[in-house]
């Protein structure tokens, strides 16, 4: 028996039924004034945005209105408490919802619908019938449509299109997904992308009703029930509950389900999901999809890629993962993605590549090669980027390149970093590949992750307290290394037999040209800095209205197997040549931004360097490069980033051949050993045709000498003390005191750079702990002649080739060892300014700078230049002196620099012979020989090359006895300078030099011709035995004879060049 309802109950429900009345408000929709669905101006009745905005509201939007409305703010975004009560859009009108979610209990559509990025949840107890009468559309991007209950779509006499991309219809609660089931609708449903039509329970698909699902495009339901048609394409799958595969293979036999590429349907039943699976194609044997996930696979490696954000979230070779799935400290870490940073310094942003849309380019027996693009949207970098991914057969790598567009239509942009990195795979405790390997210097083994560590003042860097590295430093900036000397770097395993390298067939598309140095492999950690930005490089803009690409790669994660890491490191140096001698890569076709090598031209020639300061120097191994610098770059190729840049090295002869894109460009030269740059400008690159420019002859056109010269032109400080590799070792200056005093004394003659010099000039540390610093002085001290005259002639150059510099100027003193008054230059170097110091890196960005000494600032005899660096912006601060070298005109210099002067027997002859390091204003030089009285005679004539050279000059008739020899340089003014003699001491006949008989009583009588010529007499038997010896002091000696018995014995007189022997006999 039912109870009688209480006062108080009856009073609850009058309170709904009034409130569900009051808020139960149905506005209208005008458009009268914009699209903005929450403008009061736009409603009938003219109803406040409060009222507009509050729930359980009716919003009726009608056909021919001004302008339609578009739902942007998120205001019905909770079901059960904030949402609508009905939406309805007739017929013919059209309503728009972006980046938001609609609950609302009813829905009653059947004009046009656009869903991007946004979504309708319908959640009325009951089925949803949407789109019943009339033509409509439905477009979805990134979107849902989603109800409680069943939800019919075009069940009527209305016709639908619907068009998915990435975006889902759906129902939940076991109900059913009908699309044109009933009356006499026709629908087409295009599903594309990640596109999904999820049933909870039954799909039926009417009579006039086609789904075409294409690239990664799903159907995932209970039960399917097909009167109309489904086509497949690419990957798209249609994955039924339970076993169905014999009713799916009828319907696949009556032609109901088919593929719109013509292959053929397979169906599969997977006991283990207890799933039924309709796939397209046997060609697909590449690539599948499994669930968020793109998977591509060739029997060796396995790589599965996040389809909505390209993300590289594994990636197997043998069975063995070596890319990491979890990280305890930053969940983030782990896979492999791109991101940007981008922007302004106040206004800027970083950005992980995400919202990208999958599609396959190019599938065939060889190779697959997919794509991830991601669209701008108005929001975050605007720039296209789309990332591929190209799995060859049979091969243990995996290659990738990207694409970055601006169309004309895109806002200005600045873009900075522009990078791809991995992490690498790891058990919690130890990573699976154990050992990094950067150049020959750089490889070690890394510590594990439960090696114990503790922090320090610089962010970047660690000091481990336990494992392989206790007591050091590490951070990621200590593997950094010129990326074009580096193609292949990455990690090997001894224990897994297993190697993970990043390899490289071009840097073309890299910023920065050779000297460009930046990360690569750290712990954990491989990175692909494609436009780097860590010491003082640029990023680029791109202006409003300007259309620009770029193609970036391809480059190729390979994984060795060889059952040692180092033969892993060696496999991997030897797939780069390999990689490089087949650029540009022949497979890599219908991409504009990619012309194959057909499409190139090539430019080609000869450099030859003709250098007064270095008559050594060639074109031999100089680095050659195209480029053009982009709008604003005033600071050369270095700081280029936005244009490629095509750069070779020569040969011994100096010979190069370099492949381009068709264009005009600006070719750029330096060697080592050359402080300056060549260029040349208005180079033309033909596609299929060589430009051979012939010989380039970089002359160097000298108006001084050079003096002295400390260090190596080579744009870096290697050759210094630390700049091989402990530079890179953190927290370098705390060994500063033990390796250096607070004031430098080097002595330019020594040439012991090495030894002496620090590779950079920094502050000195005043403590062990570092903690208090001083200027550091360093005074560089050397001879200038005797006959320098500090009165006339031209200024004297200080050369110095400044390796890098940030935050730190440079004072120079010449002859002011106190440094007493100002300096006598002060200034900071004209290169960008590079955190090479406290990044660990031995250069940065380069400049060079020629001071201009006054003649009278110097002296004959001893001289002193000092460089101080006074700058204190602590461990930034720092100028790293690449070269440095002075040098003079010819007054202050002799015409002609000796290197080598000499005077040797040559079987019957002298040779003379010399040889110049300099020459220049040289007539002839004279050859004079003298006998021991010095009476000195000319015996020839030579003229001289003026030009760094070798002589030679045989003595045909020298003296017997000691000859000197020496060499007289004339200028054309009639200027003599005589270089020091030589001697040579010429054989003589024994019989000139002393006699030897013996006398009847058995005497040995000796005469002396030679007094001079003879030291020492010696009697000596014919095993060698000495038996006698004396003084030769006078010109006749006797030897009793009587002492000794009869045989055959030799006399030996020990001259003062050689020794004489004559034979006599007792």
């Amino acid at each position: 028996m039912k109870k009688p309802l209480s006062f108080l109950g009856a009073l609850m429900c009058i309170i709904l039924l009034f409130n569900n009345n009051a808020i139960s408000q149905t506005y209208t929709w005008t458009g009268v004034q914009d699209t903005v669905f929450f403008n009061s101006a736009n409603w009938d009745g003219l109803p406040s945005a409060t009222d507009l905005k509050t729930a359980w509201r009716n919003y009726v939007i009608p056909n021919g209105t001004a302008n339609y409305p578009a739902y942007t703010e998120n205001v019905f975004g909770k079901s059960g408490t904030v949402q609508a009560e009905q939406i309805t859009v007739d017929a013919g009108a059209l309503f728009k919802i972006y980046s938001y979610t609609i609950y609302t209990n009813y829905a009653t559509v059947n004009g046009n619908l656009i869903l991007s990025n946004g979504s309708l949840n319908i959640r009325k107890a009951a089925a949803t019938s949407l789109f019943t009468n009339g033509n409509a559309v439905l477009n979805m991007t990134g979107s849902s449509l989603n109800t409680k209950y069943a939800l019919n779509l075009a069940n009527g006499t209305g016709n639908l299109t619907a068009n998915l991309i990435s975006s889902t219809i759906s129902t939940e609660n076991n109900n059913d997904l009908s699309l044109g089931n009933s009356g006499t609708s026709t629908a087409t449903i295009n599903v594309k992308q990640a596109g999904r039509l999820a049933s909870a329970r039954n799909l039926i698909v009417g009579a006039n009703t086609t789904i075409n699902l294409t690239s990664t495009a799903t159907i995932d339901a209970v039960g399917l029930t097909l009167n109309g048609s489904i086509k497949l394409a690419g990957l798209a799958t249609i994955t039924l509950a339970g076993n169905q595969k014999t009713a799916m293979e009828a319907l696949v036999t009556g032609g109901k389900i088919s593929s719109s590429e013509g292959k053929a349907i397979t169906v599969t039943y997977d006991a283990a999901s207890d799933k039924t699976n309709i796939v397209s194609g046997s060609s697909m044997q590449w690539v599948r999809k499994e669930g968020a996930f793109i998977v591509l696979t060739n029997g060796v490696v396995t790589a599965k890629i996040e389809e909505t954000t390209s993300k590289l979230k594994s990636f197997v070779v043998n069975g063995t993962e070596l890319l990491a799935q979890t990280n305890a400290g930053n969940a983030n870490r782990v896979g492999a993605y791109h991101d940007f940073t981008y922007g302004s310094d106040d206004a800027g942003g970083f950005e992980v590549i995400a919202n990208t849309l999958f599609s396959i380019k190019e599938v065939n027996e060889d190779y697959i090669d997919i794509s991830f693009k991601k669209t701008y949207s108005g929001t975050g970098i605007p720039l296209d980027v789309d990332i591929h991914y190209v799995l060859k057969k049979d091969d243990n790598a995996l290659y990738t390149y990207n694409i970055l567009s601006h169309p004309a239509s895109y806002p200005q942009t600045d873009i900075g970093s522009w990078r791809q990195v991995f992490w690498i795979a790891n058990d919690g405790s130890k990573f699976t590949t154990e050992k990094i390997f950067v150049t020959e210097q750089k490889k070690w083994e890394m510590p594990s992750l439960t090696d114990t560590w503790q922090p320090t003042a610089i962010a970047e860097i660690i000091k481990y307290t336990s494992g392989v590295k206790a007591g050091k430093y590490d951070g990621k900036y200590e593997y950094t290394e010129n990326l074009m000397d580096i193609p292949a770097y990455g990690f090997a395993s001894d224990i897994n037999k297993v190697g993970l390298f990043a390899v490289l067939g071009s840097h073309e598309y890299f910023n920065g040209g050779p000297t460009h140095n930046d990360l690569n492999a750290a712990a954990g950690i491989i990175h692909v800095c494609m436009n780097g930005v860590h010491y003082g490089d640029a990023g680029y803009s791109i202006a409003a209205g300007e259309e620009w690409s770029k193609i970036y790669g391809p480059y190729l994660l390979y994984a060795p197997t060889e059952t040692t890491a180092e033969a892993n490191w060696i496999k991997a140096k030897e797939r780069a040549v390999i990689e490089k001698a087949q650029w540009p890569y022949s497979w890599l076709t219908n991409t504009p931004e990619y012309p194959l090598a057909n499409a190139r031209g090539h430019v080609k020639g000869k450099l030859t360097i003709t250098d007064g300061y270095k008559p050594s120097a060639t074109g031999a191994n100089a680095w050659v490069g195209l480029t053009n610098l982009s709008p604003g770059n005033t600071k050369g190729w270095e700081m280029e980033a936005k244009n490629y840049q095509y750069w070779v090295k020569t040969d011994a002869n100096g010979n190069f051949d370099i492949s381009a894109r068709p264009g005009t460009y600006t070719l750029y030269a330096y060697s080592n050993g050359v402080l300056e740059e060549f260029k040349m400008t208005g180079v033309n690159v033909t596609a299929g045709t060589d430009n051979n420019l012939g010989n380039l002859d970089w002359n160097l056109l000298r108006t001084k000498t050079l003096l002295w010269e400390v260090g190596v032109a080579d744009r870096s400080t290697a050759e210094y003390k630390l700049g091989d590799l402990a530079y890179s070792q953190g927290f370098i200056h705390e060994k500063f005191r033990s390796l250096f005093s607070p004031t430098i004394e080097y002595n330019v003659a020594a040439k012991n750079w090495s030894d002496i010099l620090p590779y950079v000039h920094a502050r000195y540390p005043l403590d062990d702990a570092a903690t208090d610093f001083t200027p550091w002085v360093w005074h560089f001290n050397f001879n200038l002649p005797a006959n320098f005259n500090p009165n006339s002639g031209g200024a004297v150059d200080l050369n110095v080739g400044f390796a890098s510099n940030a935050k730190a100027q440079y004072w120079i003193y010449v002859n002011n060892r106190d440094r007493s008054g100002s300096p006598t230059f002060a200034g900071y170097p004209e290169g960008v300014e590079s955190n090479t110091y406290i990044r660990q890196a031995n250069h940065g960005k380069y400049s060079y700078k020629i001071f201009s000494i006054a003649r009278n600032k110097l002296k004959a005899g001893a001289n002193t230049i000092t460089f101080v660096m006074p700058s204190g912006n602590g461990n930034v601060s720092h100028v790293m002196y690449d070269y440095i070298s002075l040098s003079g005109d010819n007054s202050m210099l002799l015409p002609v620099t000796l290197s080598k002067f000499s005077a040797k027997k040559d079987g019957n002859y002298i040779n003379i012979s010399w040889a110049t390091a300099h020459e220049e204003n040289a007539d002839k030089y004279i050859v004079e020989r003298a006998d021991e009285n010095a009476n000195f005679v000319k015996i020839a004539e030579i003229p001289a090359l003026n030009k760094p050279s070798s002589y030679s000059y045989n003595d045909k008739q020298p003296f017997a006895g000691i000859n000197y020899y020496r060499l007289i340089q004339r200028d054309f003014d009639g200027k003599e300078t005589v270089f020091e003699p030589k001697s040579v001491y010429m054989g003589v006949n024994p019989d000139n030099v002393f006699e030897v008989s013996v006398s009847r009583e058995g005497n040995i009588n000796i005469q002396i011709k030679d007094l001079a010529n003879a030291k020492k007499i010696a009697l000596i038997d014919v095993n060698g035995k000495l038996l006698w010896d004396q003084q030769v002091n006078s010109n006749s000696i006797s030897i009793n004879g009587s002492n000794f018995s009869k045989g055959i014995y030799l006399v030996r007189l020990e001259g003062a060049y050689e020794n004489f022997i004559k034979k006599i006999v007792l």
